[in-house]
């Protein structure tokens, strides 16, 4: 062996780890690109169970306590336009008569089988959702501090 092939041998293994180190980068932006997602939808999908956690409430509250007559499917045709989301009737009614054992988060949405639209984060009252409850969180960490 000579030094000349030598020297070419740690380049060509210097020019591989360089391409390996590119590669790592890579895929650790990927990964934190999916993590961001991931964060995004689970934060979408609590806003949105707070969101209906509050409607299931005061509906529920205001029929028990008030006797106000509340229409269903008028309530899911709302949802449905200015949301983008739908449920059955029956999920519907079942979230009105267990407004204080109602899940929250993804659990929320599983048990009463909300669904998503296409094109649900363009709808009226999405990105309200989304700062309502980020004023939620807000004033929660505010108040536990």
């Amino acid at each position: 062996m000579d030094l000349e092939f030598v020297r070419n041998k740690i380049k060509e293994l210097e020019n591989e780890i360089a391409a390996l180190r590119t590669q790592e980068e890579l895929i650790i932006e990927r990964m934190r690109e999916e993590d961001e997602a991931r964060k995004e939808v689970m934060f979408q999908q609590e806003a949105l169970a707070f969101y209906l956690k509050r409607i299931f409430e005061g509906l529920a509250k205001s029929f028990y306590e008030a006797k106000s007559i509340y229409y269903p499917k008028e309530v899911i045709a709302d949802l449905e336009r200015n949301v983008g989301i739908t449920m059955t009737e029956a999920a519907f009614h079942s979230a009105i008569r267990n407004y204080d054992k109602l899940l929250s988060g993804n659990q929320l949405l599983i048990e009463l089988g909300v669904k998503l639209l296409s094109g649900c984060q363009g709808r009226p009252y999405w990105k309200e959702i989304l700062v309502d409850y980020e004023k939620f969180l807000f004033m929660k960490k505010g108040a536990s501090q």
